[in-house]
């Protein structure tokens, strides 16, 4: 699904340079078939399985194989202190202490 940050769909056995776009790299974080970074001015990155909206936005391609920023209305106006990726879904803690959440879910879990 690309959430190692590459495009081609190889077995990779060695690390291999992200090309991310961000300023520099603060944190980072893994889903299931999905990750995120946070670079060093609190903008949000993620990449990987875009389906049910998981990567923070809605994409029509099954995948986005490069870090992209996330930019929804609901986090244009805030930094980002904290992030936790699961198999599903995503959770984020703005520099305002606010809470959000996507997952994909039928039962609201």
């Amino acid at each position: 699904f690309g959430q190692v940050g590459f495009s081609n769909m190889r077995r990779i056995y060695q690390p291999l340079q992200v090309d991310f776009k961000g300023g520099k790299v603060s944190q980072i974080f893994s889903g299931g078939s999905h990750s995120a970074a946070l670079d060093t001015k609190g903008m949000l990155f993620t990449w990987g399985d875009s389906s049910a909206g998981r990567l923070g936005y809605f994409n029509q391609a099954p995948q986005v194989t490069r870090p992209t920023p996330v930019r929804t209305q609901n986090l244009l106006d805030s930094s980002i202190l904290c992030v936790a990726l699961g198999s599903q879904g995503m959770t984020v803690v703005t520099g305002n202490k606010d809470l959000f959440a996507g997952d994909e879910t039928e039962s609201g879990d």
